[in-house]
Formats: structure tokens, C-alpha cells, sequence
């Protein structure tokens, strides 16, 4: 009983001393994992396997994927479509290391603690959270369809599963960090 008071005391004293760095350095490995493949999705073409990944800074800014007319009679757009909740996924790691250097006490942990908590959350939704938006124009008629990456049959990415676990992880920082205080 006494090792584990010991062990207690000694994390305390490690949060007590250095929870805001260690909540920065989580929340910059975290906001990193966005250059990482976010969604990911594997096909087999003519024999061979084909892998398109896209990064959460894709998924979550947008970006035209392809264009193309023929001759002025029919012409076609895909993109990936601006995503709110998942800018929020790269910001709210930044948020909890800010806060965590800003604000004192109890209020900053807490809030350090429920960003890092809904960034979590919310990389695991990525597929769910974005979409691709193809507009066809044909004869002047134009048609649009909307599928997310779920949809779509892609999957979570390396990225956004290493940032997720990050973010776990720098939620229970926060929470070591709260219980030191």
C-alpha cells in the first residue's frame, strides 16, 4: 500500500512541476498526426492494390480532388467539402496547451482535460465527419450527390488513430495535472 502512495507522489510532484509542458508536447505530437493519413481506403484495380489516403488537413479545409468538361456539353467537380468539426480537431489540442500556460488552477486542467477529451472523440468520427461533394453538369442540368468517407468505405488513417491516442492521453495528463493541484 505505502509503494503506490509513493508512486502517487511522486506523479503529483512530476504534474505539480512540469503538467504544462508535458500538456504541450502532447498537444503539438497530436496537432503533427494531421499531416498523417486521416482517412484511408484500399482497392484492388486490375489485379493490383490501390491506397488513397487523404490528411486531416484535407478533410477538415477541403480540396478539389478533380475537374473535368467535354466540350462544353457536360462538366463535373469532385471535392472534398470544408469540415467544422474536424478544423476543431486540430485546434482544440492547441487550445488545451494554451489554456494550460494561461489559465491557473483547478479551471485550467479541466478544460485542458475536455478538449483533449472531444479532439479524441472526434478523430475517431473523422470518416463519419467528412464528405465528398461531385457536381455534374450535363446540358445545363446540374445534379449534385454528397457521400461522406464512411459511405464511401474508407477508414481511419494512421494519423488520425495515433492522434487519438494521444489526445487520450493528454486528457489523462490533464486529469493527472488536476489531481496534483
Amino acid at each position: 500500500m505505502k509503494e503506490g502512495n509513493k508512486i502517487m507522489g511522486a506523479i503529483k510532484k512530476i504534474f505539480k512541476k512540469h503538467g504544462k509542458i508535458i500538456l504541450a508536447a502532447i498537444a503539438v505530437l497530436v496537432v503533427v498526426m494531421c499531416f498523417l493519413p486521416a482517412v484511408t481506403q484500399t482497392i484492388e484495380v486490375f489485379g493490383e492494390s490501390k491506397t488513397t489516403t487523404y490528411s486531416l488537413f484535407d478533410v477538415a479545409f477541403g480540396k478539389t480532388l478533380s475537374e473535368g468538361a467535354v466540350g462544353g456539353v457536360a462538366s463535373g467537380t469532385s471535392k472534398i467539402t470544408f469540415s467544422i468539426l474536424n478544423v476543431l480537431i486540430i485546434v482544440l489540442p492547441v487550445v488545451a496547451a494554451v489554456v494550460a500556460f494561461v489559465l491557473k488552477g483547478k479551471v485550467s486542467s479541466i478544460v485542458s482535460l475536455a478538449c483533449f477529451a472531444v479532439a479524441a472523440i472526434l478523430l475517431f468520427m473523422v470518416p463519419s465527419l467528412s464528405s465528398i461533394a461531385t457536381e455534374v453538369t450535363i446540358l445545363g442540368k446540374t445534379g449534385e450527390e454528397v457521400k461522406t468517407f464512411a459511405e464511401l468505405e474508407f477508414s481511419l488513417g494512421i494519423g488520425a488513430i495515433i492522434g487519438a491516442v494521444l489526445a487520450i492521453l493528454g486528457a489523462g495528463s490533464a486529469a493527472l495535472k488536476l489531481i496534483a493541484e
